[in-house]
């Protein structure tokens, strides 16, 4: 184990740096930390210059050794430049509030430079994502054989729901996150699973604590629907009974927005039910004679 010769803490493979420059063997194996603040110490005023950011106009100081000619003080007035939306105006609706809310707790995320990305395995479905962030200029690429990926530009509505959803940039539940039709179809279609056999229904929300998963039950038990939160290598996921999952079907309205979806709507008859029920407790009589 290396031994951070600044701060003498352990380094692990997450903060460790080894600074092959230093013509000193003792500073070779810094954590990143102090690596940062001794580049700080170092280049703060050698060959500094005013440069004037191109987008808030600000005076910043640069290192013109490493940077000759910087247009932006930061990243942030960098994307901000680029977006070409109107800063202005707010494009943020009540139902747009619910379709992204859903999304959220699914297949959608917010990046640090205030822009919506998702990456989704059928075409269909990030074409319908783009179709509901348009106003924030949407587009969407293929990304590899099996992925479709898709970005908006950054705005201040964007950066206002990164807020709410990364705290301490860290993904939660808002205790105002929006429980209705829209935002379950967008979580369901884009986490959910039904079993071809039992009907019950699993949507992962593996990246939420257990207390975020326990909240979301608790706000679908509000309407009527029934859910428990099970656990699978210390993550969490919202099950649904087979009666339950008939209820969780109906309230969505048993249609899909999009085609490639449509099986998730397929509820198994109560026939193919019996038949597996039957066939497992013929399963387990075996196992036990």
């Amino acid at each position: 184990m290396k031994i951070c010769s600044k701060c003498n803490q352990e380094l692990t493979l997450n903060n460790f740096y080894r600074d092959n420059r230093s013509p000193s063997v003792k500073y070779r194996s810094i954590c990143k930390k102090c690596t940062k603040l001794q580049y700080i110490r170092t280049y703060r005023t050698v060959n500094t210059k005013q440069h004037i950011c191109k987008n808030c106009q600000d005076l910043f100081l640069v290192n013109c050794c490493y940077a000759p000619n910087p247009q932006f003080c930061s990243t942030k007035c960098h994307a901000a430049f680029k977006s070409q939306l109107d800063y202005d105006e707010s494009f943020w609706t009540e139902e747009l509030q619910s379709y992204i809310d859903g999304l959220m707790l699914s297949d959608i995320c917010i990046r640090r430079d205030n822009c919506f990305q998702w990456n989704v395995k059928y075409e269909e479905f990030a074409q319908l994502v783009a179709k509901y962030l348009l106003p924030y200029g949407s587009y969407v690429k293929k990304y590899s054989s099996k992925m479709y990926t898709g970005r908006t530009r950054t705005h201040p509505d964007i950066k206002f729901q990164r807020g709410r959803w990364y705290p301490d940039d860290i993904k939660i539940v808002p205790q105002d996150v929006k429980i209705n039709q829209a935002s379950l179809l967008m979580m369901y279609i884009g986490d959910g699973c039904l079993h071809k056999t039992k009907g019950n229904i699993t949507i992962s929300t593996l990246s939420f604590s257990e207390k975020d998963n326990l909240f979301l039950s608790d706000r679908i038990l509000n309407l009527g629907i029934a859910s428990r939160v099970l656990s699978r290598n210390n993550q969490y996921y919202l099950y649904f009974s087979r009666p339950n999952a008939v209820k969780f079907l109906n309230f969505l309205g048993n249609s899909s927005p999009i085609k490639c979806y449509d099986y998730k709507f397929q509820m198994p008859s109560k026939q193919i039910y019996r038949d597996y029920q039957r066939n497992l407790r013929r399963k387990i009589a075996h196992e036990k004679n």
